[in-house]
């Protein structure tokens, strides 16, 4: 399975679409205008007060107050972005890579394994957030995360909740994207369960169980 092969930007099932299930890809832009109805979810130190789709909001805070019975406080560090956040962010990256020796063609692709092109981010439906421990709101986002209790603890519990490790690290040849063990995606709680027992990432669950 390869992105290209999910053609699908939302699942139907019996007409009814499934938003929670919307794909959001390198292959699978969001439609011009997408607008989700957006409820905060909380603020941070580093970039302020934080949004999500309206009914990723409840379950989102379940999870967190579930955590910090656990002894771990979760902070919701960067969660939706309009297009053009997602414009600056992407062009401020590649803006460094070019700093950094590389031609544009070279940095390009180089921002493009860590963050995706505006209108192909998950970040831009509101389904999407990186999230870490509060001792990590400046940390750098590298992939030695994963040993953080914080990450531990989602990987074990975030699909209670509905949410997925979006980007896992043996799919990025088929999510496009590095591993990122911050970044998580709400799909509900029947589609989190499935896909954490499969093990597959959302491009092969919704390819294998929709035909998308």
């Amino acid at each position: 399975v390869s992105p290209v092969a999910v053609k699908a930007l939302s699942v139907t099932v019996c007409g009814v679409p499934l938003w929670s299930l919307i794909l959001t890809n390198t292959t699978n832009p969001l439609p011009e205008g997408y607008a989700p109805e957006l409820a905060s979810v909380g603020s941070n130190s580093r970039n302020g007060e934080q949004f999500m789709d309206a009914r990723v909001k409840e379950p989102l805070e379940q999870m967190f107050a579930a955590a910090k019975a656990d002894g771990i406080e979760l902070v919701a560090r960067s969660a939706y972005r309009s297009t053009q956040e997602q414009t600056t962010l992407f062009n401020s990256m590649k803006q460094d890579y070019i700093n950094q020796g590389m031609s544009e063609e070279e940095a390009f692709a180089a921002t493009k394994q860590w963050r995706n092109e505006p209108g192909t981010s998950e970040h831009e439906t509101g389904l999407a957030v990186d999230i870490v421990g509060a001792a990590d709101i400046n940390a750098a986002l590298v992939e030695s995360l994963e040993e953080r209790d914080w990450a531990v603890w989602l990987r074990e519990h975030a699909t209670e909740y509905g949410f997925i490790l979006r980007y896992m690290k043996d799919k990025t040849d088929i999510t496009g994207t590095s591993f990122e063990p911050w970044h998580y995606r709400y799909v509900g709680q029947e589609a989190a369960a499935e896909i954490y027992q499969q093990g597959v990432c959302l491009e092969e669950y919704i390819a294998a169980k929709y035909g998308a």
